[in-house]
């Protein structure tokens, strides 16, 4: 069952119920633009051939969150270098996102932070339904989702306190992308957004105010037009099975100049599926040559 579906069915049982009525509608950014000073713990974890790997773990709205920061040989305090948080897609853990697009952005002499999101790898937890979200929400408090966002805050807040940071980007796929997209929002000093095999839901309007606020809150399309004047790359592939390039290009709609949107030929979700070859080196065309220029 997609999440349309699900929505569809949650919207009559709701509304059947009375649960649709006088809820309170939370601003993220209310709550989150006013963070605390990042803690956090770092080990030493491997090195690779671009880049010292260490494992780190911060505090996060009641979590622990871990995640791989990896800083290439050539970013001294001296020397700083732009950096990216990687929010990857549902079940891909850190060390698998370190592999693939992590080690490709320290490469090109990016820092890199890669994170388990809640519900995986070493962070663990669960991860709400959308019911099971939209009860929290109704009832005045913080989801779930939205703690996503306020971890995807905090590694930017990690990243930037370091000596060899000069600024951080953000980069997210599928679901990563949906979290990057609202914390790009919120947090203005993001300097720009990189957006893989992700997109907005693209929900039905409902009859229902209390629903129409609740899928506005959830929904990146919601948040991208506000990411202007920072630029934003969107990289789709033409086979996407999990979200469709229509879909990819409606979020892209939602957004304000500067964006550029690269839709790749080949069947892949989120760059640890490439299947085509040419998506690195067009990755590093278009990251070197537009998002940074």
């Amino acid at each position: 069952m997609n999440e349309k579906t699900v929505l569809a069915a949650l919207i009559m049982v709701l509304a059947a119920s009375g649960c649709l009525q006088n809820s309170i509608y939370p601003v993220p950014g209310a709550d989150y633009a006013s963070r605390p000073d990042p803690y956090y713990t770092i080990d030493d974890f491997n090195t690779t051939e671009y880049a010292e790997v260490y494992k780190v773990a911060y505090q996060s709205r009641g979590a622990t969150i871990y995640g791989l920061l990896s800083v290439p040989h050539s970013c001294k305090e001296d020397r700083p270098c732009d950096a990216f948080v990687l929010l990857p897609a549902d079940s891909i853990t850190k060390e698998s996102e370190q592999k693939w697009l992590g080690n490709k952005l320290n490469s090109m002499g990016f820092i890199t932070l890669a994170i388990d999101q809640r519900g995986i790898g070493e962070t663990g937890g669960s991860v709400p339904s959308l019911k099971e979200n939209f009860a929290t929400w109704a009832a005045g408090r913080e989801t779930t989702q939205s703690m996503m966002v306020y971890d995807a805050l905090a590694a930017y807040d990690l990243l930037l306190s370091r000596p060899e940071t000069k600024g951080v980007y953000l980069e997210g796929e599928s679901m990563g992308g949906r979290q990057a997209i609202i914390a790009g929002a919120i947090e203005r000093g993001v300097k720009g957004l990189l957006l893989i095999s992700t997109s907005g839901y693209g929900l039905p309007e409902t009859p229902y105010q209390n629903m129409t606020d609740f899928l506005a809150y959830i929904d990146p399309d919601s948040y991208i037009g506000e990411i202007s004047p920072r630029k934003i790359l969107m990289i789709h592939g033409t086979g996407d099975w999990v979200i469709s390039p229509e879909v990819a290009k409606r979020t892209y709609g939602f957004a304000k100049p500067p964006k550029k949107f690269i839709l790749v030929e080949g069947k892949f979700h989120g760059y640890y599926h490439v299947t085509n070859t040419t998506l690195p080196q067009l990755l590093e065309d278009s990251v070197m040559g537009w998002l940074l220029g």
